[in-house]
C-alpha cells in the first residue's frame, strides 16, 4: 500500500514537471542569438528579440539602431511553430524575407527565403 502511494506521488511530480517544461520550452519570448545563412559555410551572426503575450508575437532582428521589425508574425504554442516576415535591404534593394521556425528544446530552428535565396538558422535563448 505504501509503495503505491509513493509511486503515485512520484508519477504526479514527474507528470507536473514535464508539463511545466513543455510550456516553458514553447514560449519564444526572450533574446535569441546564433547564426543564419544560405549554406553551412556561409553564416552570419544574428540576434532576435521576441515577445509573446499569449495572443500576439512581436519582435526585432538585431535589436539596436539598425534593427529590423518583424511583420506578419504568428506563433502556435501547441506546436511551437513561428511564422514571420521582415523587409531587409541588400545591396540597395529591399527584400521580403519569409521565416518559419520551431522552438525545440530551447533552440529556435528555422528556414528563411526571399525571391532569390533561401537558407536556415539556429538560435539559442540567452
Amino acid at each position: 500500500m505504501q509503495f503505491k502511494t509513493v509511486s503515485f506521488a512520484l508519477f504526479t511530480v514527474i507528470l507536473a514537471a514535464s508539463c511545466l517544461t513543455a510550456q516553458g520550452t514553447a514560449d519564444p519570448s526572450g533574446r535569441w542569438s546564433g547564426t543564419w545563412g544560405p549554406t553551412p559555410s556561409h553564416r552570419h551572426a544574428v540576434s532576435m528579440e521576441l515577445k509573446w503575450d499569449g495572443k500576439t508575437l512581436k519582435g526585432t532582428i538585431n535589436p539596436g539602431p539598425n534593427s529590423l521589425r518583424l511583420q506578419k508574425t504568428s506563433f502556435d504554442p501547441n506546436t511551437g511553430l513561428l511564422q514571420m516576415e521582415v523587409d531587409a535591404g541588400s545591396m540597395g534593394k529591399r527584400l521580403r524575407y519569409l521565416i518559419e521556425a520551431r522552438v525545440e528544446d530551447g533552440i529556435l530552428i528555422g528556414r528563411w527565403h526571399h525571391t532569390k535565396l533561401q537558407g536556415d538558422f539556429r538560435l539559442a535563448k540567452k
